[in-house]
């Protein structure tokens, strides 16, 4: 049965299940295209529901207008890979150079006396304290 000129050829899809299985898909997946993506479906209104038919040519059309197009991949800026690279030369110099907490003229030094407390000179409340010497031995850091 053709209306208005549409599909002398085929007839209209008459429900549902009709418009579900010409798409190849579930009923509820046709209504939810209906109501989210413009599913061309017309409906015809009675007393208390309305039916439902649609043209064959039609939802070819919305098949194919449909079709999702790939987009491109999303183009990296050029200047995060040279920024990269520079983070990371700045990170190898810190560490070849061997960042130091402390001062050069500290670091010539040879020893340090670390137990500067009120026992070094025998006179305070640990004698023990008195006999050991503690010292740290510093040598500057150095390539290779």
């Amino acid at each position: 049965m053709a209306d208005n000129g549409h599909d002398r050829g085929h007839p209209r899809l008459e429900s549902w299940k009709e418009i579900g299985a010409y798409l190849q898909r579930d009923v509820r997946t046709a209504r939810r295209w209906e109501l989210e993506e413009g599913l061309p479906v017309h409906r015809h209104s009675h007393r208390s529901r309305s039916s439902v038919y649609a043209y064959p040519t039609e939802l070819d059309a919305w098949r194919v207008s449909r079709m999702v197009v790939p987009e491109p991949a999303p183009v990296r800026p050029l200047w995060k890979i040279p920024a990269f690279v520079l983070t990371m030369m700045l990170c190898l110099v810190m560490v070849g150079n061997g960042v130091r907490p402390v001062s050069a003229q500290q670091a010539k030094q040879s020893a340090r006396q670390v137990w500067a407390g009120p026992g070094v000179d025998g006179s305070g409340p640990c004698p023990l304290m008195a006999a050991i010497s503690v010292s740290l031995t510093m040598k500057p850091a150095t390539w290779g």
